[in-house]
């Protein structure tokens, strides 16, 4: 996925305006020729796709991922033992994040926590400028992934 904010604008533009993103005719372009869905993640296998592209996820949502800032996200499961708590796991569900990259965090843990970087619907208000941390399963020891699923292009080159 590319940011809008990245992509030139084409058109006509009056002559008195100057187009500072003026089209570029190629030979070549880029196009999808499918789009391949995950269902089993394996995270070890979304850490080599990232290495070229960045992939969307299917993750698992709690109310906390709203008021989420700078710290890693992990959606620790809650007691619904009270009503409060009953009502929000209920909200509890699904949400797609665009995975950005990932990396560790090791300031004052010597296995360092592992998280994967992840955009999502929310602007900048979210995270930190709109990207936040969701922890890795490696640092969830014995849970599972919080991605249930993925979804990715696989593309090409085209003649124009």
């Amino acid at each position: 996925m590319v940011p809008e904010a990245s992509c030139p604008w084409t058109g006509n533009v009056d002559k008195e305006l100057v187009c500072t993103h003026k089209h570029v005719d190629e030979e070549f372009v880029y196009k999808v020729n499918d789009l391949v869905y995950i269902d089993n993640i394996v995270e070890k296998d979304l850490i080599l796709l990232l290495q070229n592209q960045s992939i969307l996820a299917v993750m698992q949502y709690c109310p906390e991922l709203e008021d989420h800032r700078e710290s890693i996200y992990d959606c620790l499961r809650r007691s619904t033992s009270n009503k409060k708590s009953a009502k929000k796991m209920r909200r509890s569900g699904l949400h797609v994040v665009e995975v950005l990259g990932y990396n560790t965090y090791t300031a004052g843990d010597t296995e360092g926590k592992h998280y994967w970087l992840v955009q999502m619907a929310r602007g900048t208000e979210w995270g930190v400028n709109g990207v936040g941390k969701v922890m890795i399963q490696i640092s969830r020891k014995e849970d599972k992934s919080l991605f249930v699923s993925a979804l990715y292009p696989k593309v090409g080159l085209s003649e124009a």
